[in-house]
């Protein structure tokens, strides 16, 4: 309770109008039993403790704002948010560990989905290329036990729906019923670059291709690039993470499509003879899920992250 004070009193004092808690997967300390050689393992104790911090957190921001007349927050609003995973496999972990997003909810204004990340290099060995972030499953069958079957934005919200049974997964509908009004989707300003095994066959094959094994490329951040870079090789930096083997040019660039199956825009290119496909959001794919999420009476949407657009001074930043 008296760190939840004092982390809202000091937003308050600087002027921020929330909190917002990134708690992901856990935080990692090497003198406890569940943090092994510095690798993150969550357990039944940080689920409780963070969702007891929430608890706290929104207790005290009502306190502040509907009970204490006397407060500077007195009939105002004052955000407590949360940062919440996609993979119906990470939701599935965090509930055997005694998690319930039905409460995890009920302590927050809004929680912002991290709908990203499904699918990249990381999938090596063994997996195929696919989006980043697709809105709906992939038409590659990936097996009914394996849960990266369902991994995109609509088995995310509605796995385990009567509709979508998900073979035993479940999603925040099923989670947590009639909460979707607390819930933010995220949409990437980024790409995910992923190292092919072999050339595709055409142009419209490179989805769902197997992806080589490279811990070169793994290292370097396994090809995360911005949309500004992707845009336009002027933009390209490095030094913010950009993360590409060579920028996209007219010279290896060898097709560009869009994905109907996952309604996500993806390229592929060789350099050097080695492939490399890439899914990323353009304005096409954005205007598809902020659509959805209306449809599906969320709260509302959400990028990460901004500064991964392209520059304001450019000519078509309109």
């Amino acid at each position: 309770q008296q760190t939840a004070a004092n982390m809202i009193n000091t937003a308050i004092l600087y002027g921020f109008n929330g909190v917002d808690i990134d708690f992901e997967e856990g935080v990692c300390n090497a003198s406890v039993s569940w943090c092994v050689n510095d690798t993150l393992v969550l357990d039944a104790t940080s689920v409780s403790n963070y969702q007891a911090l929430l608890s706290a957190l929104y207790t005290y921001a009502n306190q502040i704002t509907t009970e204490s007349s006397g407060s500077v927050l007195y009939r105002t609003k004052f955000n407590i948010s949360a940062a919440l995973p996609a993979g119906v496999n990470a939701m599935q972990n965090y509930v055997n560990l005694g998690g319930s997003y039905q409460t995890l909810l009920s302590n927050v204004t809004y929680g912002n989905i991290m709908a990203y990340d499904y699918h990249g290099q990381f999938d090596a060995p063994g997996g195929v290329s696919d989006a980043n972030a697709g809105l709906y499953r992939s038409a590659y069958n990936y097996g009914s036990a394996d849960y990266e079957q369902y991994d995109d934005i609509n088995d995310t919200l509605t796995c385990g729906t009567t509709a979508n049974q998900c073979g035993g997964y479940q999603g925040y509908f099923a989670l947590a019923p009639n909460m979707a009004n607390k819930l933010n989707l995220g949409i990437p300003t980024y790409s995910r670059v992923e190292n092919l095994t072999s050339a595709a066959t055409s142009n419209s094959a490179a989805i769902y291709q197997p992806i080589a094994s490279s811990q070169t490329w793994a290292a370097q951040g396994g090809g995360v690039v911005s949309y500004r870079c992707l845009y336009g090789s002027q933009y390209c930096s490095p030094a913010k993470g950009d993360d590409l083997p060579q920028a996209l040019t007219p010279n290896n660039m060898v097709a560009w499509n869009y994905s109907s199956a996952v309604m996500t825009p993806w390229f592929y290119y060789v350099v050097g003879g080695t492939p490399y496909f890439g899914s990323y959001d353009n304005g096409q794919s954005a205007a598809n899920k902020v659509s959805y999420a209306n449809t599906q009476g969320l709260n509302g949407y959400f990028t990460w992250e901004i500064d991964e657009d392209i520059p304001m001074q450019d000519a078509n930043y309109v």
